[in-house]
């Protein structure tokens, strides 16, 4: 076996030549080359095929039932009327890394979306049932209480709005007593 050998300009400066048999030559590659990366080849297919398990296992299915739990979630709390009935169905997720906090930051996170909307829902109807007791008590406070007519105060009250009209000369009514 021969090889030329060259240097940077692609002169051939020397000839490297062994006195071998091919046969004997190609079974030392075979031994030397061929079987390391051949070995090198199965392994890194056993490390991908175990890989690619682990990540289904731990990454891909826990992050693909999540992301079936959420959407199931938000597709039925979209226009829920009553805040308590918007459940998450959290997913069994024991994977002891970041998507299995992910899983509990979500159902902590829908809980309290869920409070919070309970809590809306409460402050409006007692802002509501406030704003009718204020109509009541104005309602008192301008009436009479026995002939239900106006009183005073409520005289007082349109006086003051007319009065205002008529200074910025958009009063279409004027009171002469």
């Amino acid at each position: 076996g021969a090889l030329p050998l060259v240097d940077s300009n692609g002169d051939t400066f020397a000839l490297l030549c062994i006195d071998m048999e091919l046969d004997k030559i190609r079974d030392a590659v075979l031994r030397n080359i061929a079987l390391p990366v051949a070995l090198t080849l199965l392994l890194g297919t056993l490390f991908i095929l175990l890989f690619s398990w682990w990540a289904r296992k731990n990454i891909t299915m826990p992050i693909s039932r999540l992301e079936d739990s959420v959407g199931a979630f938000a597709q039925a709390s979209h226009a829920q009327g009553d805040p308590s009935a918007l459940a998450y169905d959290a997913p069994e997720i024991h994977t002891s890394n970041e998507v299995e906090s992910l899983s509990r930051t979500i159902t902590q996170m829908t809980g309290d979306i869920r409070n919070y909307a309970i809590r809306i829902v409460n402050a409006r109807s007692q802002m509501e049932s406030m704003q009718t007791r204020v109509r009541q008590m104005d309602q008192l406070a301008h009436e009479d209480g026995l002939t239900k007519t106006k009183n005073k105060a409520a005289y007082q009250e349109a006086q003051a709005v007319v009065d205002e009209e008529i200074a910025q000369g958009t009063a279409k009514v004027g009171l002469v007593m």
